[in-house]
């Protein structure tokens, strides 16, 4: 399974532990990550993967064949990667935002 797909399961299975616990902002945080995975998976599978895949049934064509269908692959899926490159470290932030301060907090407090 893939790592995206993992993340997205354990995100939305946190989400839905830390609302029943009642702590609301954390559930909410985790549930905005969990969406963010949830895209990332989606762009993979609709975009990514049949851009993929058109450019390898491309592959035994000419080479003018072949530079065409390869300028058609590139610039969608780069934005498609740019959004998932984004959206995971985005989920990550989420997640993690939480801890930062209530681990800055105890240093203080030390």
């Amino acid at each position: 399974m893939e790592t995206e797909t993992l993340q997205f399961m354990a995100t939305g299975a946190a989400a839905r532990r830390l609302a029943r616990a009642h702590r609301s902002d954390a559930a909410r945080r985790a549930r905005a990550a969990a969406v963010l995975y949830g895209l990332s998976v989606v762009v993979t599978i609709c975009v990514n993967l049949p851009l993929n895949r058109r450019l390898r049934t491309a592959s035994d064509t000419s080479a003018a064949a072949l530079a065409a269908a390869r300028k058609a692959y590139e610039s969608p899926w780069r934005r498609a990667n740019a959004f998932r490159t984004a959206a995971c470290p985005g989920a990550l932030t989420l997640l993690g935002g939480r801890a930062r301060r209530r681990t800055a907090v105890r240093v203080r407090t030390r």
